[in-house]
């Protein structure tokens, strides 16, 4: 399709939304390639951009490149850091914490929330709320640029389209997170779970291979999130949990009515079980377990012999859990991520686990994912908010 013969506004909405998500993925790029991945005619791509340069979202450069060494201007695009600006909110069992991060993901500023009883989500996101207002000051040199916030959550269960989620690990029901704060803030806000928001973030770092990846986040229980390689950068929903499929060695009830769920036999309850000698028929409430699991990562992170082992019998567990999925997903790479996800001992049972069943993934192909939380949530935000074909062009240009 030739592009500058159909220019509505709706396909250049969709071009340039497009064009943005390449020059966040790869952080630079020249006119002529964006061209050649899109598409594009030369005056096609010129219109978007004069669109983005003019809001002040896309900055364009000169490179000096020719392999005679006789020196060419060539046109590059990449995203302005101060083009635009997000809020990340990172809602965890041992961490609440909220970042101003710019347009190129960087974070600028971070307050730790503390001295609040995580367990009551009134006064957890009333403290959020003024950490957030804080950041969010329109007296600040950012004003009108900030664009939304994104908000992860460590949850195993669905977000509704209003960002209503349960988080398990500190008590809390059906709370309506995304509405509450955007109607207190004035600001768009996506909500994710912890798995969504950092598969996004590593699918970023990925894309130019058009990796599909699988993302397996253990905390105390388990989520995930599969991306495949179709360039919109969004999770596919309800596509690869491993949590609730029952492995055939165990007998050990899950919260689901099952027994031996990956959820509680691959993670960070089945360590937290195995120190603490709970009963295979007992069901303890997961807020109960946020601090014991904190001591037990501590404990074989300090060489504790037990922990240490508790953590390797996970991971050699989940890792049957690991090859399913790859069987039915056949991803290019598998990440880790979460508390128990990063701890070395799981690390090592899952390639252990992995080798003596004969697993199909190459060892190069598990990796551990180092985002952080709250990262996670502000690229989520940026992809929502300002790498978007509805990206609001005109709010930029008046800032």
């Amino acid at each position: 399709m030739n592009y500058i013969h159909n220019p509505s506004s709706e396909l250049r909405r969709t071009n340039r939304a497009a064009v943005l998500r390449i020059l966040a993925n790869h952080g630079a790029a020249s006119r002529a390639k964006i061209c050649e991945a899109l598409n594009l005619t030369p005056a096609g791509l010129s219109r978007i951009a004069r669109e983005l340069i003019d809001a002040d979202l896309v900055v364009e450069g000169a490179v000096v490149s020719t392999r005679s060494g006789a020196g060419r201007r060539a046109g590059h695009m990449e995203i302005n850091p101060n083009g635009a600006f997000v809020l990340g909110v990172s809602i965890t069992a041992n961490r609440r914490n909220v970042a101003l991060v710019n347009a190129v993901g960087e974070v600028l500023e971070q307050i730790d929330i503390s001295g609040v009883d995580a367990s009551d989500p009134d006064k957890t996101l009333s403290a959020i709320l003024a950490a957030a207002k804080s950041l969010a000051n329109p007296q600040r040199d950012w004003g009108s640029r900030l664009a939304g916030a994104g908000v992860s959550v460590a949850t195993t269960g669905k977000v509704s389209p209003h960002g209503e989620t349960s988080v398990g690990v500190l008590g809390w029901c059906n709370v309506p997170i995304g509405r509450w704060l955007g109607d207190q803030l004035g600001l768009p806000v996506t909500v994710t779970s912890r798995a969504d928001s950092l598969v996004q973030a590593e699918f970023a770092k990925s894309a130019e291979a058009g990796a599909r990846i699988f993302l397996i986040n253990i905390g105390l229980g388990i989520g995930c999130a599969w991306l495949g390689a179709d360039g919109t950068g969004q999770p596919a929903p309800d596509l690869g949990n491993v949590a609730h499929i029952p492995s055939p060695v165990s007998d050990v009830t899950c919260n689901c009515g099952r027994k031996g769920c990956y959820q509680v036999t691959g993670s960070g309850i089945a360590v937290v079980r195995s120190l603490a000698a709970i009963a295979d028929d007992a069901i303890p409430p997961l807020a109960d377990l946020s601090a014991p699991l904190a001591a037990a990562v501590r404990a074989a992170n300090g060489g504790d012999s037990a922990a240490k082992s508790a953590f390797h019998a996970a991971g050699a567990e989940l890792a049957r859990a690991i090859d399913i999925a790859c069987n039915l997903l056949a991803p290019d790479l598998v990440y880790l991520a979460g508390e128990t996800g990063r701890q070395a001992d799981f690390v090592a049972g899952v390639r252990d686990g992995l080798a003596r069943i004969g697993a199909t993934l190459p060892p190069d192909a598990m990796r551990i994912s180092d985002i952080r939380t709250v990262e996670a949530a502000a690229s989520a935000a940026l992809h929502s908010f300002v790498f978007n074909r509805d990206v609001d062009l005109e709010r930029l240009k008046v800032a």
